[in-house]
């Protein structure tokens, strides 16, 4: 571990400001439960799944025989001209093919992207205080000779 010190300028009153740069630049430890960087987590570093959600969407991703498939990206597209930029934020799948993504009132576009299947996009509108279930089948991309 590498120790800094604050600049010359940093006084006393800026300690928390300098603390709260230091935890979001060293990631806080660790990305997910026990460090495993395949486990998806919330905003309180709990599993996913183990946490209520009380706004967004959440669902299902699976191969095309039904089977859960772990470890999927989820990307975030906004359809709302006016809608803030979303946080850029990995969201994946968990072991049992579900996820939760947690959203404000709008409307969106999610597109699910795993290796060796073609990307599936689709289109959600969330409510407030609504979590929208959203389920994803993907297809196995033709291999390329």
């Amino acid at each position: 571990m590498t120790h800094r010190r604050l600049p010359q300028s940093a006084s006393r009153r800026d300690l928390p400001r300098w603390l709260t740069l230091l935890v979001v630049v060293s990631g806080a430890g660790a990305c997910s439960p026990a460090g495993h960087p395949d486990v998806p987590v919330s905003s309180a570093g709990e599993p996913a799944g183990s946490q209520t959600m009380t706004q967004g969407a959440a669902g299902l991703i699976t191969d095309e025989s039904g089977a859960p498939l772990a470890g999927v990206f989820l990307q975030l597209k906004t359809l709302d001209a006016a809608a803030p930029a979303m946080p850029e934020i990995a969201i994946v799948s968990g072991e049992d093919g579900r996820f939760l993504y947690a959203l404000p009132p709008g409307r969106y576009e999610i597109t699910v992207v795993s290796e060796n299947y073609g990307p599936v996009t689709r289109s959600v509108t969330v409510l407030p205080g609504q979590v929208v279930t959203l389920d994803f089948v993907m297809q196995r991309a033709a291999q390329q000779p």
